[in-house]
């Protein structure tokens, strides 16, 4: 099944508004915490063929970073449900960051994050 772009907007505001309040918890590889900036509420602005940006004002920052190398991602509800797992590198990932090494103390501050659902035009 391929979602036309309409219905992949649909998906992408679902997830986007359940992320209200939420956050992403950015794990090391054993799965300890490394950051988590919380999400505005809204969190993200209305999707456009299945895509939707963060809200940035007031900025997604953890001021105070717990620290460690960035590995992988979780986005999470304001009750703590997780809804996705994502990948974090340097290139070629999901979260894509200049460095994967966050000092402790550190504040982590997201500029840009774009939620996409994958639609197609259908005819």
């Amino acid at each position: 099944m391929q979602l036309g772009y309409d219905a992949a907007s649909i998906v992408c505001d679902v997830l986007s508004n359940q992320l209200d309040d939420g956050y992403i918890l950015f794990h090391d590889a054993s799965h300890s915490e490394v950051a988590k900036p919380q999400f505005n509420d809204p969190s993200f602005g209305d999707a456009e063929e299945g895509s939707a940006t963060m809200s940035t004002s007031p900025s997604v920052q953890d001021p105070s970073s717990t620290g460690g190398t960035i590995d992988h991602a979780h986005l999470v509800t304001s009750d703590e449900t997780i809804l996705t797992q994502c990948t974090c590198g340097l290139s070629a990932a999901e979260f894509i960051f200049s460095s994967l090494t966050i000092g402790a103390g550190e504040a982590l501050t997201l500029t840009l994050v774009t939620l996409t659902i994958t639609g197609y035009p259908i005819e």
